[in-house]
């Protein structure tokens, strides 16, 4: 009874954000909806073919990043977690912050440990991060070839490029170095620590003995496993592949958008917008970045050469898209997951008491 109660509420709780979402939207989608009046909609049908490719890029992308780390995981299990990654990440707020947590407790029932899978995700985002600046160097390139590079696009594409590359390098040193990842979250949260109480006069313990144990003993393990792919890097590189693929289906998907409204995709501005949009909604509360998403896409775009009008309609058109394709079969994958996900505790649990009697 507990377990069905306790799926009740993460479903109508998960509804709820949901229809937030929608709601705090309702103005643009009915502007994009009025402007699709007169699209081409048959061209969204290129769109199904272009997220199926992109959810079988990101299936492929955490088979190889497990098969480094030894574990072996089915080609449809991670295509259905894919699905649900994009549904969380796109529902629930901190965008792809989310998706970690949710990731972790979602590979355990594969039986994959929750270091490993915090590893394989953040492989995840290095490899899509990492492989995007080789597109993102096309897209200025197809910019210059049309003079139309701006000093904000080279701005914003020379930030994310340097970005993406200084994350990578911290990453990876703190990694090599021994206990390193461990003493920088003890030594940021101690500094966390001491501002909070700073203002407050009822003192905060963040880092207790026993999360400090927690933090010893994970992290020793995320070191171990990252020693692990290190020893394979040259398949790491290959697995990068999937990554370009990914990014190149995504910002295919934009550019129909454009072709729905009769319009001819600035490729380059596309690229460039796709990247810093996407960088930008990584760290917005507002679920699956809202608001954020759309403005640095739509600045950027313009800054490109697209007209204003056309590159927010273009965007709001993608977003609804994906809304659609994102939404609904994500939700019914993820439903079905947490289903599973407690009726599996609930025979453990029941294992475990008839042994103990």
């Amino acid at each position: 009874m507990k377990n069905k109660k306790l799926k009740l509420i993460l479903n109508l709780g998960t509804l709820a954000i949901l229809a937030l979402v929608v709601y705090s939207s309702r103005h643009d989608l009915s502007n994009v909806i009025s402007e699709l009046y007169d699209a081409n909609l048959l061209l969204l049908l290129l769109l199904i073919p272009l997220q199926l490719l992109n959810y079988h890029a990101y299936a492929r992308m955490y088979q190889e990043i497990f098969g480094h780390l030894g574990e072996k995981v089915q080609y449809w299990d991670m295509t259905k977690v894919s699905v649900e990654m994009s549904f969380v990440n796109y529902v629930f707020p901190s965008a792809g912050i989310s998706g970690f947590g949710y990731f972790g407790l979602r590979m355990r029932s594969f039986g994959v440990r929750a270091t490993r899978s915090t590893l394989a995700q953040t492989m995840r985002w290095v490899i899509v991060l990492g492989s995007f600046i080789p597109v993102l160097g096309l897209g200025v390139f197809l910019l210059s070839l049309g003079n139309q590079v701006s000093n904000i696009v080279i701005l914003a594409a020379s930030g994310l490029s340097f970005g993406v590359i200084l994350l990578i390098l911290c990453l990876v040193f703190l990694l090599e170095k021994k206990d390193g990842l461990q003493n920088s979250t003890l030594f940021f949260g101690e500094r966390a620590e001491n501002a909070i109480n700073f203002f407050k006069k009822k003192k905060v313990k963040l880092i207790t003995e026993k999360r400090k144990e927690w933090i010893e003993a994970n992290f020793k393990r995320v070191e171990h496993d990252y020693k692990t792919i290190r020893k394979s890097w040259r398949g790491v590189i290959y697995t990068c592949r999937w990554g370009i693929f990914a990014n190149i289906t995504e910002v295919a998907t934009i550019g129909v958008c454009f072709m729905v409204l009769g319009a001819s995709p600035v490729w380059g501005a596309i690229i460039i917008a796709y990247g810093v949009a996407n960088i930008g909604s990584f760290v917005a509360v507002l679920p699956g970045g809202h608001g954020v998403y759309e403005a640095l896409m739509t600045g950027v775009l313009v800054s490109g050469g697209v007209p204003a009008s056309l590159s927010l309609t273009a965007v709001l058109t993608y977003r609804l898209a994906t809304t659609v394709l994102y939404v609904p079969p994500g939700y019914y994958f993820y439903s079905k997951a947490i289903g599973e996900t407690k009726r599996m505790k609930s025979v453990l649990k029941k294992e475990d008491v008839a042994r103990n009697k």
